[in-house]
Formats: structure tokens, sequence, C-alpha cells
């Protein structure tokens, strides 16, 4: 006659349960880990977005303006828009243009426009810097 064994009771977890349960732990921990990373690489992407858009406005406005207008010399820009940062200083500058750039005398202008502020305790730079002929640039 067979007997019958009792039926085993299975208590605690399995193998795979324990794999599931550290992987998943592991990729909760890897994502908040990297939550203030991903805020400043956002925080930063709006501070120079920000920024090429004055400094594109900038350079528009001192095109329109026409050669005959440029004076050399340095001039603060005052943008609203550069109240949301951190330390900011923007100016332009406007100059001859270099002899190695215009040999023959050209008439034309170097404008360099510069904006700096701090951002996460750094400071930080961005610089254009273009040239304005009289009659366009040939």
């Amino acid at each position: 006659m067979k007997t019958t064994s009792p039926a085993i009771s299975a208590s605690g977890f399995s193998l795979v349960e324990v794999i599931i349960a550290v992987s998943l732990v592991g990729m909760i921990v890897f994502v908040i880990g990297n939550i203030p990373n991903a805020i400043n690489l956002v925080t930063s992407s709006q501070s120079e977005s920000r920024i090429r858009e004055v400094v594109a406005k900038k350079i528009e406005d001192i095109r329109i303006s026409g050669y005959d207008n440029l004076v050399n010399g340095t001039t603060a820009i005052n943008d609203s828009r550069l109240n949301s940062l951190s330390n900011a200083s923007a100016f332009t500058v406007i100059a001859n243009c270099p002899i190695t750039i215009c040999p023959n005398g050209e008439e034309v202008k170097q404008v360099s426009v510069t904006i700096s502020w701090k951002e996460n305790s750094e400071p930080k730079t961005y610089k254009v810097v273009t040239l304005i002929g009289k009659d366009g640039l040939r």
C-alpha cells in the first residue's frame, strides 16, 4: 500500500522572487538618485535658451540700427529675461574690424555680445562675435 506524504508547505521566497525584488528596488534607487541631476540639466537648458534669445535679439537690433549708427565702445544690456539668472551681467562691445580680418580698411565693425552669470555656484559665460559691414558683408 502506498502512503502519501503530507503536503509540503512552502514558506519564504523563491530565488526568482528575490532577484525581481532586488532589481526593482535597484531601479527605483537609480531613478531617485538621478532626479537632482535631471533638474539641474533642465534649469541649465532653460537658462542657456533664454541667453541665446537675448543675444540674438541684441544682434538683430544692432543690425537694424545700421552701420552708420554704430559707435565704438561698451554698452550694458538691460533685458528683463536676464533677471531670473543669478549675478547676470551683459554687455555689447563695438569696435573697428581687426586688421587680421579686414586688411584693406573695409568699413566693417566687430560686434561682441557677452553674457555672464552663475549657475549652481559656477561662473558661466556666453559670447557671440559677429561682423557688420556698411553695405553688408561681401
